[in-house]
């Protein structure tokens, strides 16, 4: 890796951290602009039904973020299937974590 690759990765890393604090708070604002049919949490829901999980499965969430489908990956999954979340920020997977601790 070249040391302008390696900056660039840094610097994407760092810019994905620091965002991690009010990630949530932004998502959720975007679906105030469902009247015009942008509903980020309606696409979710789509998303997790059409992985048609099954009580049971083990699920690997990559680039999960904050957390914000393990709700509704653990309804389908139930209490014997198993979610893994998996993200590149350190700050995205403590929140993750706290959102899985709910779940």
């Amino acid at each position: 890796m070249s040391q302008d690759e390696h900056y660039n990765s840094v610097r994407v890393k760092d810019t994905h951290c620091k965002r991690a604090a009010g990630y949530d708070t932004s998502v959720n604002r975007f679906d105030l602009f469902s009247g015009i049919g942008f509903k980020l949490s309606a696409w979710r829901k789509e998303a997790v039904s059409e992985l048609n999980l099954q009580k049971g499965d083990i699920v690997v969430d990559l680039g999960c973020g904050t957390g914000l489908t393990f709700s509704l990956i653990q309804k389908k999954i139930g209490p014997s299937g198993r979610l893994f979340g998996v993200d590149l920020s350190a700050e995205m997977r403590r929140r993750g974590l706290y959102i899985a601790i709910l779940v």
